[in-house]
């Protein structure tokens, strides 16, 4: 099951992958979108991987001035950190779709991660069906 990105706001993606990451490292998701907006000034880190997912790559290897096999790396560890769940063999899928800025693959990327999102608040609540 896939949720339309154009039905939830994308504040609501970039708070869900703030929490995420800020759950690895507190200041994380803020430290990359500082480095995001100051690469490319028009575009965040959310807005960008949803919108351009090759470009997204291409500024993470202009931020840090990496090499395609650290950029790949520091990927493949970003989406680790998002998707828990997800083995080697999927996380390296996600890596090189980005790089070919597979906009559906994103897609479904961003969709789950609002999938559990939501799934963890109900579970979390009071509230019960």
């Amino acid at each position: 099951m896939y949720v339309l990105l154009s039905s939830i706001r994308i504040e609501e993606v970039k708070e869900i992958i703030r929490k995420l990451l800020d759950k690895a490292s507190r200041g994380l998701y803020f430290a990359l979108e500082y480095y995001f907006r100051k690469v490319s000034p028009n575009k965040g880190l959310v807005e960008l991987l949803i919108e351009n997912p090759r470009e997204f790559y291409l500024t993470l290897l202009k931020m840090f001035n990496l090499n395609e096999k650290a950029a790949d790396h520091l990927l493949y560890t970003l989406i680790k950190v998002l998707r828990p769940d997800y083995n080697h063999i999927i996380l390296n899928d996600i890596v090189e779709g980005i790089k070919e800025g597979d906009s559906e693959l994103v897609y479904k990327l961003i969709s789950s991660l609002i999938v559990e999102h939501k799934s963890n608040e109900l579970k979390n609540s009071d509230y019960f069906f």
